[in-house]
């Protein structure tokens, strides 16, 4: 029984289906026009179809408001975190940077409105130095406006790397300098929440998948004009988390500035635009801790090595349909490859919908569609070929063995 397991065409035929598999990436990334495609179908993911399509829709999440600052200059924001201010929210986060002075009649309002604001927290920037192999100091808006304010790094994972990336995990903290710092996201719930924050930390994770539950119609969701509006009533953001951040021009606008690929992209392989904003994935994170619902994986050499054990099973099974049952072996392996498939996604859709547990099956699947095509190439070509070579023949010494 082990011998038919282990046997060396379904060991090949597991090294051909990899060295394909290399082939293919290689011709498609060499080969102009299918060169995008190729590199947003490798940052695909199965969990993103659970995400874009099978995930059941959560209601909104009451606790976090997110407020548009558009295109508005300092002085008019700081009218914004003012009026803010006056309905008393849990903390206020501020996702934007002034890193330079400008007149004193935008600054000091800004700066006021901050002074008098309880609770901000603004983003800061950490940057990679590859010399020193370990992050720079933190980078911070300007003193004037920064002084004695909380803040957390706002680099998303995806960021200076290419642009079909999609954003799944973050970091909950970063050693920058002589400094541990937060990311913005952490950084707001501590306040909000800090035995959920200290519990997050805990974990010990070097990055957290993103549990993500919505763009920004999850959540409470103020335009830019509506907080200059003073006869608007904004009560409800009392004892919230109040998030300011860019959301395009106008609500409801396409705009890609910080704008990023997530799994709740409507097309998760072949991506059309970037569907979300920075600051509204922040407030997924901060949703995330604050109801401490997290995505929990195993090490990638695990995982990686799951899918070929499984992959080499089922090289396995399309080996003795070859040999065994080679009349039925196109039908049949065809349908085995489309039900494996399927079902492969519904027990990575079950582990995620109930134990919130990734297993990432992508490795699996690409191996089981391509293996079927390569184990007939191994048999029909070159294992043909390997048996008929003179040097075959010859280690063999036999004269029929050339005359099978």
């Amino acid at each position: 029984m082990l011998r038919r397991f282990f046997n060396t065409d379904s060991f090949f035929t597991l090294l051909l289906t990899f060295a394909a598999m290399q082939v293919l990436q290689l011709v498609a990334l060499r080969v102009d026009f299918l060169n995008p495609l190729a590199r947003s179908i490798a940052d695909f993911h199965l969990t993103d179809v659970v995400f874009s399509g099978l995930r059941t829709v959560e209601r909104t999440d009451t606790n976090i408001v997110l407020v548009n600052i558009a295109e508005l200059n300092r002085a008019e924001i700081a009218r914004q975190i003012r009026r803010i201010t006056d309905v008393s929210p849990k903390v206020i986060g501020i996702d934007a940077f002034f890193l330079r002075e400008k007149s004193p009649e935008l600054d000091d309002n800004l700066a006021a409105a901050l002074s008098n604001a309880p609770n901000v927290v603004l983003c800061s920037k950490i940057r990679y130095n590859a010399g020193s192999a370990r992050f720079d100091a933190p980078i911070y808006s300007h003193q004037k406006f920064s002084h004695g304010k909380a803040s957390g790094f706002a680099n998303l994972i995806n960021e200076d790397e290419t642009d079909y990336k999609t954003v799944r995990k973050f970091s909950p903290v970063e050693q920058a300098g002589e400094k541990q710092e937060l990311c913005f996201a952490a950084a707001i719930a501590k306040i909000a929440d800090s035995a959920a924050t200290a519990r997050l930390l805990r974990r010990g994770n070097y990055l957290e998948t993103i549990n993500f539950t919505g763009n920004y119609g999850r959540f409470y969701t103020l335009d830019a004009n509506t907080l200059l509006d003073d006869s608007a009533d904004l009560s409800f953001a009392h004892n919230k988390i109040v998030v300011f951040g860019y959301l395009g021009r106008y609500l409801g606008q396409t705009d890609l500035t910080d704008r990023f690929f997530t799994p709740l992209n409507e097309r998760p392989a072949g991506r059309t635009l970037p569907d979300m904003y920075g600051v509204v994935i922040h407030a997924n994170i901060i949703s995330m801790i604050l109801r401490e619902d997290y995505v929990n994986v195993i090490p990638d050499w695990s995982e990686i090595t799951l899918n070929i054990c499984m992959a080499y099973c089922f090289i396995v099974l399309f080996n003795w349909l070859y040999v065994y049952k080679s009349r039925w072996y196109d039908t049949v392996s065809v349908l085995v490859q489309l039900g494996l498939s399927l079902f492969l996604l519904l027990c990575q859709y079950l582990l995620f919908e109930l134990y919130r547990f990734n297993l990432g099956l992508s490795l699996c699947v690409i191996i089981i569609a391509l293996s079927g095509n390569v184990l007939e190439v191994y048999h029909d070509i070159i294992k043909n070929f390997v048996r008929n070579t003179h040097f075959f023949c010859k280690r063999k010494r036999s004269p029929d063995i050339c005359n099978e």
